[in-house]
Formats: C-alpha cells, structure tokens, sequence
C-alpha cells in the first residue's frame, strides 16, 4: 500500500508540473496568467496541438484564443480571465488521460516480474537488452503496463512492430510517433528527428513483438538510434531471437550482438520440469481470475483449475485462456447457467485445440506462484 501511495503522489505531482495550482475563486493575478500562457505554449508545443485545436477542445473563439496567447490588450480582461481558468482545466484533464492508459486487466505475472527486472536493468545501464520467450506468457501484457501512466519506469516508450514497421522507415515512423509528437508529425521523419527529440532523455525504448522485423536494415536502425542518443533499448520477442543474437562475428548481425548487454530467456525462468514429467506451475488461478474473470460469469472451481492446467500447458497459453473463457461463457449461458462448470470448459477447449481433452489433475506449485486455484 505504501508503493500504491507514493506512485500515486508522482503521477498527482507530474500533473501539477503540466497544470497550475489556482484559486478556485477571485481574479487571477498578471503573473498567474503569464505562467499559464508559458506552461500551456509549451503543452501545446510538445503535443504539436495547434491553437485552433485549443480553442475547438474548450469550446472558445480562436480569435480569443489567439489573442490570450499574444496578451493582446484587444483581449477583454473578463474572456482572460475566463480562457485562463479554462486552458489551465483542459490541460490538466489532457493530461490525465495521456498518463491513464494502464491496461485494465493487468496483472502482475511472474514472466512480469522478470521482464520488469529487466527493463530496470537496461534503463539503468543505457545498453540494448533481449528479452525472448514463449508466446502467450504475458508479454506484450507486461510491455503495455510499462509503456502505461501507472508505469514504474515514467517516460517508456512502447512500439510493436507489425505490418507497417517492419522495415526500418516505418520502425523510425513509430519510434518517432512513440516519442509524444502526437499531431501533425512527420509522415517520413529522419532519424536527426528522432535523436534530437531523444537524445539525453534516457527514456526507456521497448520494442515488442521484435521477431517480425524484416530485415537487417531494421536492428542497424536500433543500433545507430543506441548509439547516438545513447538510448536504452528493450527488444521482446519469441524464443527465435534467443539464437538470432549469440555470435558477435556473424557477418549479418555480429555488431548489433556485441551491443546487447542483457539477455533473459523466459523459459528457463518461468518453466523448471518438477519431479517425474510434472510441469511446475507460472500462473496461477488468482492470477486468471483477475485477467479474465471480471464482469463475466463466475468461475466454477474446478472449471478454473482446469484453466490452470491449460495455461501451464507445456509453455504457458495465456491466449488460449482467453478464447477458451469465451467460448465457455457462450456456451454457459446458452445453457442457462448462471457459472462456468467443468464442462463448459471441455467444450470450449475442444474448439479452440481440434481435439477432446479432458482436465485431468492440478499442476504442482512452483514457490513463486501465489496461491493455488480456487
């Protein structure tokens, strides 16, 4: 609870750096307003917001608005101070919801513990770090929480590499629009735009779903936006990377190998065989009932055991539980129930894998889990 409070208080102080403490009632001051017109030019310059913008967000005349900013004397001095009060409300409320984007279901996973770790580790020492894992054991979850208002790492900065990136222009183009220039940005920015927003930040860069870039030309981006604004630099992405990036005389990617710092392989973390052929359990049914569970039909217990099991099922399927909850709902209430029982989760299951299956026995507990399901 104590962390909970101080997080709180930095983003409550982060707001207040962008908004000003005003009174609620009396005229403002000339000294208060200017410290209004100079905050909010700068907001605006930051989020490349134009005037015109402004004036359409808190419903006022661009013409005042124009005015307010150049302290026309034209200006009448109630509609000052009356846009002063307005632009220092919008401000604040903007930037509420610029810092509020904490994915809604996240939950701290134990594949979260770690990449957090690493991601701390990488911001820390300004180097590349490579964090490579199975698919659906919470990566790109975590990665969003990070990149979030709530995060604990400020300023991060999140790209996910898809169709439009995955050459080395369109990865610069979402770099450069991850940086906060949100209007009005660069349709083919340089990487100069990129290093003079960048350089001396030490902001965090993480880049998600790597595996997909296309080309060479793509990680020489990565290292010459490190080498040059002396970035840190997460890269998250499947157990392919784990070998793609081992030999610093590979002739292909040698230099970029020798630039990467920290490595994390996800599976020796989270997946450790137990006795026999028994698979240690990495999530557990707290931890799923909080993801998935919340505004849906409750979870019979046994129904969420059996989630368990699919979830720790060989490298973990966080996204198969997904579409196995789903189907289970549907499946329940057009049976009328008012839970989702065993069965409903056989069914489901057997659409989503093509083939009958059958819970069978609970997944032992590795000691990292936090409670066993149900």
């Amino acid at each position: 609870m104590g962390n909970d409070f101080w997080d709180r208080a930095a983003q409550e102080a982060r707001i207040r750096k962008v908004s000003r403490m005003i009174p609620d009632e009396g005229p403002l001051t000339e000294d208060k307003i200017r410290e209004i017109v100079n905050g909010a030019l700068n907001y605006l310059s930051e989020y490349e917001i134009s005037q015109a913008e402004l004036a359409r967000a808190i419903g006022a005349s661009a013409a005042y608005v124009n005015q307010f900013f150049n302290r026309s004397s034209r200006l009448p001095a109630a509609a000052g101070q009356g846009l002063a009060r307005k632009i220092n409300a919008w401000m604040e409320e903007d930037f509420r919801k610029r810092i509020s984007s904490k994915p809604e279901d996240y939950v701290e996973l134990s594949s979260s513990k770690v990449i957090i770790g690493a991601a701390r580790n990488v911001k820390a020492a300004s180097t590349i770090g490579l964090v490579d894992g199975p698919a659906g054991v919470g990566k790109t979850h975590t990665c969003r929480y990070l990149a979030s208002g709530d995060s604990p790492l400020p300023g991060t900065m999140l790209v996910t590499v898809d169709q439009d990136c995955r050459n080395a222009r369109g990865l610069l183009a979402k770099i450069y629009a991850a940086s906060r220039l949100r209007r009005n940005a660069r349709k083919n920015p340089r990487l100069a735009d990129v290093v003079d927003r960048l350089r001396g930040s030490n902001r965090l860069l993480i880049i998600d779903q790597v595996h997909d870039l296309a080309n060479v030309n793509a990680y020489k981006l990565i290292q010459d936006l490190h080498d040059t604004c002396e970035l840190p630099i997460l890269l998250v992405g499947t157990i392919r990377m784990h070998d793609q990036f081992t030999d610093d005389r590979d002739p292909n990617f040698g230099q970029f190998s020798s630039r990467i710092g920290l490595r994390v392989h996800l599976f020796n973390e989270l997946f450790r065989t137990g006795k026999g052929e028994r698979r240690l359990q990495w999530v557990s049914g707290d931890q799923l009932r909080r993801i998935f569970e919340g505004g849906k039909l409750k979870l019979h217990p046994d129904a969420l055991r059996a989630l368990v099991q699919v979830g720790n099922f060989e490298t973990g399927h966080l996204r198969r539980v997904k579409w196995i909850i789903r189907y289970a709902e549907a499946i329940a209430r057009a049976s009328k129930s008012r839970v989702i029982l065993l069965g409903h989760v056989e069914k489901a299951a057997e659409m989503v894998r093509g083939e009958r299956w059958k819970f069978v026995a609970p997944i032992e507990q590795t000691p990292h889990a936090e409670e066993t399901a149900g």
